[in-house]
Order: structure tokens, then sequence, then C-alpha cells
């Protein structure tokens, strides 16, 4: 299959499947694991730190083997940790699976954008990701209705019936996913293990010497940080601190997939708009968009942190959603523009780790800060933790682009 066609095809079943397994976990881990507050918590927190802890060595694997090998084991190893996530619902065997599908992810998220970029072109890369955005927002609503309905048979057979799917995706990805476009590093030299160092340092050298890439480190640490406040506390945020609207035959997880549905709606909608300008910005314009979005993510999260009632909450929680969603794809491909090709997935799993490490510190925190002074200053303690990556933007827009290092800039070459 066409490479496009193959990557839409991803975006969407991980979409569907996520939003099966993840709309109802909440049932599941608290009506059948019977986990608390801490639990929770703790279950993001190593689902990140097994990201953190994987996502260098497989970046490496994907950039010296192979980016259809990686991506395809990652969804078979990802489908395999929503199984096992569903067959014991107890805490331990739960934080086991968190590691099981931790690691997958990391086997697809440096990889499978390389891979995007080495078979479709840097220069057709955004719109591909905008329309796979788009993809993805359709198969999520789908993946809502999944999970309510299969929920409503039994909490843990949602999670079980999407790793299912993702094992089959592994599996049509063997038979149907191309790979023309990669050259393994270091393809001449016959020893392993000094082609996978080589690699390594390659990636995190290109980090180190690159002024553009340090900031996009910092901006991906900053964003780690308050994700977990955003993604962990808003439906107990929005459940504890608001009466919501109680409609004839409806309970909360089909009003918190109501609201999920709304920002997917919009964010639909408003991506087909974007693709067809995206697609033509410069550096500093892709800057100044992604600026735009950041101070209406932290503009509207101070909005749902401080609103007195639910219909401001919910539009605020919705604005922000939009804006996080449409934003990502630009990142990511803005950040893939000009990257070494030996070393792009590495690179790309060094700025994933930031991300990780981040969730990992800030996650407990913002929980313990939610637990001891309320989930009001969480939320508003997330979007203090946001304000600095709208100054490091700004920086951003003044460093040569991708991978370009210190000594690429005008003035420093003799």
């Amino acid at each position: 299959m066409r490479a496009e066609n193959v990557y839409l095809t991803i975006r969407g079943t991980f979409a569907f499947c996520g939003y099966t397994a993840w709309v109802t976990s909440a049932i599941y881990h608290l009506d059948v694991a019977g986990l608390d507050a801490l639990q929770m918590v703790l279950i993001g927190t190593v689902l990140e730190l097994s990201v953190f802890v994987f996502e260098i060595p497989t970046g490496v694997v994907a950039d010296f083997k192979s980016r259809r090998l990686s991506v395809l084991l990652g969804y078979g190893v990802i489908g395999a940790g929503f199984v096992m996530w569903s067959l014991w619902p107890s805490f331990l065997p739960i934080l086991l699976a968190q590691v099981v599908w931790g690691a997958g992810y990391t086997l697809t998220s440096g990889a499978q954008d390389a891979w995007l970029a080495d078979e479709v072109g840097e220069e057709r890369m955004t719109a591909v990701l905008l329309r796979g955005t788009q993809v993805d927002q359709a198969l999520s609503f789908a993946g809502i209705f999944a999970s309510v309905l299969l929920a409503t048979i039994r909490p843990d057979l949602a999670i079980r019936v999407a790793g299912l799917v993702l094992l089959a995706l592994a599996l049509f990805l063997w038979r149907y996913m191309p790979e023309t476009g990669f050259r393994p590093a270091g393809e001449d030299d016959h020893r392993t293990w000094r082609k996978m160092r080589d690699t390594l340092a390659r990636g995190i050298t290109a980090g180190r010497r690159s002024p553009l890439l340090r900031v996009v480190l910092l901006l991906n640490l900053f964003a780690g940080l308050a994700s977990e406040g955003i993604d962990r506390l808003w439906e107990m945020h929005l459940l504890t601190n608001f009466d919501l609207p109680r409609l004839s035959g409806w309970n909360n997880p089909m009003l918190l997939g109501a609201v999920h549905g709304v920002a997917m709606l919009i964010t639909l909608i408003a991506a087909e708009g974007l693709r067809r300008r995206a697609a033509g910005l410069d550096h500093r314009g892709t800057v100044a968009l992604l600026v735009a979005f950041q101070v209406v993510v932290i503009g509207g999260m101070l909005a749902f942190a401080l609103a007195g009632g639910v219909a401001l909450a919910v539009t605020a929680f919705v604005v922000v959603t939009v804006a996080r969603r449409l934003a990502s794809p630009i990142f990511q491909g803005w950040i893939n523009r000009g990257l070494d090709p030996r070393a792009r997935a590495t690179v790309l799993s060094t700025v994933n780790q930031m991300d990780a490490f981040g969730q990992v510190a800030g996650g407990p925190a913002l929980g313990h800060l939610a637990t001891r002074y309320g989930l009001r200053v969480a939320m508003v303690t997330v979007a203090v933790l946001l304000a600095p990556t709208v100054g490091l933007y700004g920086v951003a827009a003044s460093r040569p682009v991708g991978g370009a290092t210190d000594d690429d800039r005008p003035g420093r070459r003799s």
C-alpha cells in the first residue's frame, strides 16, 4: 500500500483502540480493580517512566535496523499490554501492563514519524500529519461509542477488544507496510554494537549542538510537566467541583464522552482549514502559529480552573483540547525539518523522552497539589507551568531550523 494510506490506517486504528480502552478505563480501575486515587496517579507515572526508560534504545533500533519493523512490533506490544491490562484487575498486574504497552509505544513514537518522513518527504509531511489528525478524530468518535457499549456489558471488555484490534493491526502492517526510503545508519559498518553506539551518539550530539533542538527539548519538558494535570485530573475536576446536568438515561461516562465528542468534531472541522494553510508556512510562521495555540491553552486552563459554572468549565476544556490536538501535528512537522535522516528516529525519541521525563516528575506533584490544596489549585499550576513555553517559542523563532548546529549559524565559519 501507499505509505500515506498505511499511515492513515495506523492513526485511525490506534485512535479507535485508544478511545475504546481509555474512555471507560476509570470505571474499570475504580469499580473492578478497586484502585484509590494515589494508585490511579501511579499508573500514569509508571507508564511514562517506562516510556522514559525505553525511548532512546528503541529509537536507536529504529535507525539501525528498520523503522517498519519497529512500528509493527510496537503496535503488537501495545496490543499485548492492553490485553494484560484487562485480564488481571488488580494494582500490580495493571502496573506491569503499563510497562509493557509503554515499551511498545516507544517502538512507534520516533520510528513512526521518521518512517513517514522517509516515505513521503519532509515537504509533504505536515499535510499528511494533519490529514492523519482528521482521521484520528473521526475514528475516535467510533471508539467512544464502542467503549460505552462494551463497558456496559463488562468494564474490562472495552480494553480487551482494543488490545486484540491492535494485535490485528500489527499483522496488517507486517503484510502491507512499505519501506522504500529507509537507509540503515552506518550500513557499511558490519559490527552491530558499534553501529548502534554511533547512531545513539549522533542523536545525542544533534540535540546538544543544535540551538533549536535544545529549545525543543525544553518545550517538551514543560509540556510534560503540565500534561498529566490536564489528562488525568480534568474529569475529577469536572465531576467534583461542578453539578453536571442530568439527562434522562445518561450517566457520567456518557456525559464525559459527549465532551470528548464535541471536542473531536470541532477539531475535525478545524483541521481541514488548518491543513491547507499550515503547509505553506515557513519557520517563523509555524512558530507564530504554535505560540497562538499555546496562549489559547494557557488561557483555557485558567478559565477551566476558575470557572464558577459548568457551562464555562466545559467550554474552556473543549477549547483547550481542540488547541492541543491541532497544535500537535504542526509541532511534529516543525521539529522534523532539516533533521539528519540517519539519526532522525533517535533525535525524535530524545525529544519524546523529555516529555516522558516531565510527566514522571510533574504527575505525582500535581496529584499531591490536587489532594492537599484542591483541584482548582492544580489546574492553575498547569497554566503556570505552560507559561514559560511562550518565551521559549520566541527564542525558537530566532534559531536555525531543524538540525542546524551552532557552527552553522552566520558568523561562526572562518
